[in-house]
Order: structure tokens, then sequence, then C-alpha cells
């Protein structure tokens, strides 16, 4: 499966897989639709397009292999919802003290964080974006490149 098996958005789908080619692709990005517009499975895909190792080219334009072990590993985060259900049911395992500190995170991938909505309210918590930033500072370790050495690392 590649980025040819994603249905509507072409333009958008197109716009991003061309600032990959250019290796100009954001650092952020805000994927919003109506439940069941494919927003995880773009995002899902744009993440297996940026660390494939054995990236492939489809429409003139880069897509990813599907079959190195970083798609893989990525893929593995395809069924979220049972994911997540994994994740809460372990959190209901804690001592009370435990729960309220505990969030939801999803890594199936050393360089991928998946941050779904914390249930029951199903909102993203300060701990989950807390988390995220945390994280956001790791050199990637087994993506194709490392950030910009430019980039100031924080002081500990």
């Amino acid at each position: 499966m590649g980025f040819q098996d994603f249905l509507g958005n072409t333009q958008t789908v197109t716009h991003l897989r061309e600032s990959i080619r250019a290796g100009r692709f954001p650092h952020s990005l805000i994927i919003a639709g109506p439940r069941g517009a494919g927003k995880y499975t773009l995002a899902l895909m744009l993440a297996k397009a940026v660390n494939c190792l054995n990236p492939t080219e489809s429409d003139g334009l880069p897509d990813f292999c599907g079959q190195c072990s970083n798609c893989l590993r990525i893929d593995d985060s395809a069924n979220l919802e049972t994911l997540v259900a994994e994740a809460v049911e372990a959190r209901d395992g804690l001592r009370e003290t435990d729960k309220r500190e505990t969030r939801i995170l999803i890594q199936t991938h050393p360089d991928l964080l998946i941050v779904p909505p914390d249930p029951p309210q199903l909102l993203i918590k300060l701990g989950q974006v807390r988390q995220v930033i945390h994280v956001a500072f790791y050199r990637p370790r087994w993506s194709r490149r490392a950030p910009s050495p430019s980039l100031p690392l924080p002081r500990l």
C-alpha cells in the first residue's frame, strides 16, 4: 500500500509529498477533518514516507516501501483503538494516585510518538503535551537523518 491507495485530498497529499522530495517537510502538522476522513491513515503514511529506509517513487513523488523495519514498526500503530484500549486497561490496574498521573501515549517505533485523546474526557492532557516536549529533544534512533546540528540542544 502506498499513497496511490489513499482516497481524497489529492492536492494536499501531493503538496506534502513534494515537500518530502524537496527535503523541506514541516516539523509539525495539524491534520483536521471529520471522523473517518483518513487523518490518522495519512499521518501514518507520512511518517512511513519520511522514515522509510528504502524509499520508492510513485507518480514521480516519494513513497514508502512498506517492507523495511521502520515501515513495519510504524504500521504496527495502525490499529489505534486496540492500542489505546490496552493502555487504558493497563492504567486501570494501577493505584488510584498513579492513575491520575499516567497519560496515554502510543509508541511502536522509537522515533514516533502517538498522542491519542485521553479517556474518559477524550482530551489531550497537559501531561501528554509535556511528554511530547520532552521527547522532541531526543535525536532519532532509526530515522534516516538527525536534526540539524545548528539547533541548540537543551541544557540539563
